[in-house]
């Protein structure tokens, strides 16, 4: 059952996911400025509204990414309109010399299925999250999407358009929706 503060802010238009129904008006206020401020930061990292593409890809979308709670490697490049955790981004880590191409979706959280239909809308459902790992010298392409709880080991390519919903093992190349290994890259 929701508490009265959780009534009140869903009167107020706000969505509050089940799984917060019984926290304080402290634990909103935190999320709340919390939330905002990983906003704004994803938003500075997205575009190139500012500092122009080339200094933006190696240096100012990663450090924008980290300040947000991103781990992220040395020597990585993140193109423009990338989204890398919404909602816990401390839940993100990418590896060193890693490529990231324009318009990649790279998500930690998701919600749980298991009880839906009724009256019960997706909104509502529990948030489950799930870490998400791309290890070095990685490359993934345009509009690729990595869901929740992937893996994808190092040396590994996601072709343009993949959906990743299972872990890559190290050295491979991946393509479709769903994707699949298609090639292995000699070496070790």
């Amino acid at each position: 059952m929701p508490s009265k503060i959780v009534k009140t802010i869903r009167k107020a238009g706000f969505t509050v996911p089940i799984n917060f129904e019984n926290e304080s008006l402290q634990f909103f206020i935190r999320w709340f400025i919390r939330d905002w401020i990983n906003n704004f930061l994803a938003v500075m990292a997205t575009g190139n509204w500012f500092f122009g593409s080339t200094l933006s890809i190696q240096l100012i979308r990663p450090f924008f990414h980290r300040l947000r709670g991103v781990k992220i490697g040395t020597a990585v490049a993140i193109a423009e309109n990338t989204t890398i955790g919404t909602t816990y981004p401390e839940d993100v880590e990418i590896g060193d010399h890693c490529r990231i191409s324009v318009g990649v979706v790279i998500e930690e959280h998701g919600r749980g299925l298991e009880s839906f239909g009724g009256e019960k809308s997706v909104i509502d459902l529990p948030v489950y999250r799930k870490p998400v790992k791309i290890g070095p010298y990685s490359h993934i392409g345009i509009g690729a999407i990595i869901l929740p709880g992937v893996t994808i080991g190092e040396r590994s390519v996601i072709g343009a358009g993949a959906v990743v919903r299972k872990s890559v093992p190290p050295r491979s190349l991946v393509v479709g929706n769903p994707a699949e290994v298609v090639y292995t890259f000699p070496g070790k």
